[in-house]
């Protein structure tokens, strides 16, 4: 089964992309956690499904045509986040929580932990 970006060939397979995007579901479960713990915010907060839908479009963008190599759709082999994976913060959820955190002393420090938590490669494993 191939994922379909746009009306072209498919470039991401599931099997390609799958590892990644259970990794990323992983990141995303313990970003809501740690929104959930955090007492300026708490569980009506959480990031849900819609803030990740244009995923697939950043990954298209990003390649531009090429195939990625397997498990690299959205870390790089040394565990650098791609650019899909950079824009989806810095335009989508870093904005987001910004808005919630106005006016919390707290609000960069709890910024770049919500980075690190979403930004965190394979491998790492997940602190939840």
């Amino acid at each position: 089964m191939a994922v379909r970006v746009g009306t072209g060939t498919p470039r991401v397979t599931c099997d390609e992309a799958e590892e990644q995007l259970e990794h990323l579901i992983g990141n995303i479960e313990s970003l809501n956690a740690g929104i959930a713990a955090t007492p300026d915010l708490g569980d009506a907060y959480e990031i849900g499904h819609a803030f990740f839908k244009e995923l697939a479009f950043l990954v298209d963008e990003t390649f531009q045509g090429r195939r990625p190599v397997k498990g690299t759709i959205l870390w790089t082999p040394s565990g650098k986040p791609r650019a899909a994976l950079t824009s989806l913060w810095n335009f989508s959820i870093r904005p987001l929580l910004e808005q919630y955190l106005a006016g919390s002393d707290e609000q960069q420090s709890l910024l770049e932990t919500f980075r690190d938590t979403l930004m965190e490669p394979p491998g790492a494993g997940h602190a939840r």
